[in-house]
C-alpha cells in the first residue's frame, strides 16, 4: 500500500499555502483506518535492519549453491558458519 500526500484547498489562503491534510482526514479520504496507517508506518520503520541481514544471507546461500551444487543443507550450514553466518539447519532449509 502506498501512502499519498493529499492537499486541502478550501479557501484562497489554503490554495496559496497548500496545507496538507491531517492524518485522520487523509485516512478517511482514502478509506483507510488510522490504526492501519500507524501499524504500517511502524512496520516500515522497524523491519529494515532485519531485512538487510536476510537478504545478505539469501545471497550467500545462492552463491554457495552455485559454487557447490552438490551441497545439501548440512554442508551448506557448515559453509555458512565458516563464512561468519551463525545459522542452524532450520534456517538453511527454509531459504
Amino acid at each position: 500500500m502506498r501512502m499519498m500526500e493529499l492537499t486541502c484547498t478550501s479557501s484562497k489562503d489554503d490554495q496559496e499555502n497548500k496545507n496538507p491534510l491531517s492524518i485522520s482526514e487523509a485516512c478517511s479520504a482514502l478509506g483507510v483506518s488510522r490504526d492501519s496507517y500507524y501499524k504500517r508506518m511502524e512496520q516500515q520503520q522497524s523491519s529494515n535492519p532485519q531485512d538487510t541481514y536476510e537478504m545478505k544471507l539469501r545471497n550467500e546461500i545462492r552463491k554457495i549453491a552455485v559454487e557447490f551444487p552438490c551441497y545439501g543443507y548440512r554442508r551448506m550450514m557448515r559453509e555458512l558458519n565458516r563464512r561468519d553466518y551463525e545459522v542452524n539447519h532450520k534456517r538453511v532449509l527454509n531459504r
